[in-house]
């Protein structure tokens, strides 16, 4: 029992530092400095993406519905399918009912049905808020992680076998 708990605080741990989510980190986080403000917004038929100057990340998000305040947003996708990409590191994958891109606030929210796959784990919730400068993930409501059994050479494990959702 208490391996079992270990091994699933352990897949929490890994899965909020991969995030970015600052868990029991110092506030002032010395190794990854917050990214310069979003610089640039492009738009190409139903697909939005941002990018830091830099040139360090990239966040595309896509929807046959796509609706905006105003020139630069905060622009509204419904559903919405996105892809966050950090140069040298595989993508974050995300799909949600709804999607708000908002570039003033550097901030991405997904809300209902919100599905984010990042390798062999996938992160479940009513909510989720990405702060783009800082790195920062908050998952709000019912919230549900599940990663691959340990040992198992399926990467997604059956619903209901033991180890595959915790």
């Amino acid at each position: 029992m208490i391996r079992r708990m270990y091994r699933v605080l352990l897949a929490l741990a890994v899965t909020l530092a991969i995030s970015g989510c600052g868990g029991g980190r110092p506030v002032k986080e010395t190794t990854r400095p917050p990214s310069p403000p979003i610089s640039t917004v492009e738009m190409s038929g139903s697909t939005i993406a941002v990018a830091d100057p830099a040139g360090r990340w990239r966040l595309e998000a896509s929807s046959p519905e796509v609706t905006a305040e105003g020139v630069d947003g905060p622009f509204r996708l419904e559903p919405a399918t996105c892809r966050y990409q950090e140069r040298g590191r595989p993508p974050v994958l995300m799909r949600a009912a709804t999607a708000v891109v908002d570039r003033a606030a550097s901030r991405v929210t997904l809300e209902g049905n919100v599905s984010i796959m990042y390798q062999a784990l996938t992160l479940k919730s009513e909510r989720v808020e990405y702060d783009l400068k800082r790195g920062e993930v908050v998952a709000r409501g019912r919230t549900k992680l599940t990663y691959p059994k340990e040992g198992s050479g399926d990467p997604w494990p059956a619903a209901g076998e033991d180890g595959g959702s915790r």
